[in-house]
């Protein structure tokens, strides 16, 4: 499993700056660059739990605090968590409700792995056409989303839309 390395992490927090409710990491202050990100990253005896408060419709705007959004990250929208079921700390899918995902902009050129994993609400992802990659597990337990449009993706990851 491949982890994202996260520059400017602070208290337990994973993100560099929110905008309009969506968290955001910034990947190249030069190029002014960043990517959606999760709200914060934990690690319950010691395995690494990602954390969001995202919920109905997300809208992804062109640019952010003057960043142009280039991807979504790995684990932004993911829906697991390591809970404590009945003695016994387990993966559970949390009760998401993440219906729909929509990107205002041309900058976006990545979905990055397991980015909606266990987003099992999500019913509607409208991507532009600048989108080329989507990374492995992306839309894992993604099971209400039926209908999208990846006609210009060129990379898709192992077990993309698996249990989809």
């Amino acid at each position: 499993m491949l982890f994202l390395s996260i520059a400017g992490t602070q208290r337990g927090m994973a993100y560099s700056f929110a905008f309009e409710g969506v968290y955001y990491n910034i990947v190249s202050e030069d190029d002014k660059t960043c990517e959606v990100t999760y709200m914060k990253k934990g690690t319950p005896n010691g395995t690494t739990v990602y954390q969001s408060d995202y919920s109905g419709v997300i809208t992804i705007p062109r640019t952010a605090n003057g960043y142009k959004v280039i991807g979504i990250g790995e684990h932004a929208f993911e829906q697991w968590t390591w809970t404590n079921v009945n003695g016994t700390y387990q993966w559970v899918i949390e009760d998401a409700d993440i219906t729909a995902v929509t990107v205002s902009g041309r900058n976006l050129s990545y979905i990055g792995s397991r980015a909606f994993y266990g987003c099992k609400a999500l019913a509607t992802i409208e991507l532009p056409t600048t989108v080329t990659s989507i990374g492995m597990e992306a839309f894992m337990y993604c099971s209400a989303l039926k209908t999208y449009d990846f006609s210009n993706i060129e990379t898709i990851g192992v077990g993309a839309f698996a249990y989809s």
